[in-house]
């Protein structure tokens, strides 16, 4: 789901987006993304420092299926939840929040990727004019 959200993030054309700086497994193994996430500020301040970028957005995400046996018995609809950090690269957090969104599909892949679109524009509209 964020190589999705991700590339989908990556065509504005105000902000320049990298995905993944680090592994996110090994970060998550070695417990470095909780830290990360609860606003551990040095690894933030470090982690700007050695990519060389103004911001860090951390996002985790949530998500789970549901039918709609009214509209279709094959579409599907997927509740996607994002909660999310923007610090700067001193590694303040300068916005947080949650959000949810959903899409429909007719796969689970499809109700995600439409999902993940809902999510993109939304996060353009919010949080990437903060970083204009």
């Amino acid at each position: 789901m964020p190589d999705a959200l991700l590339g989908l993030l990556a065509d504005t054309k105000s902000a320049r987006v990298i995905g993944n700086l680090a592994d996110v497994r090994a970060l998550k193994t070695a417990g470095f993304l909780d830290d990360l996430y609860a606003g551990n500020v040095r690894l933030l301040a470090e982690a700007a420092r050695l990519s060389h970028v103004d911001y860090i957005l951390i996002i985790k995400t949530t998500n789970s299926f549901r039918t709609q046996p009214k509209l279709d018995p094959d579409l599907l609809t997927c509740d996607l939840t994002l909660d999310l950090r923007l610090t700067d690269h001193s590694g303040v957090v300068v916005r947080s929040g949650r959000f949810s969104v959903t899409g429909a599909g007719f796969t689970q892949v499809e109700a995600l990727q439409r999902a993940a679109e809902n999510a993109a524009q939304q996060l353009q509209e919010t949080i990437l004019t903060l970083v204009r």
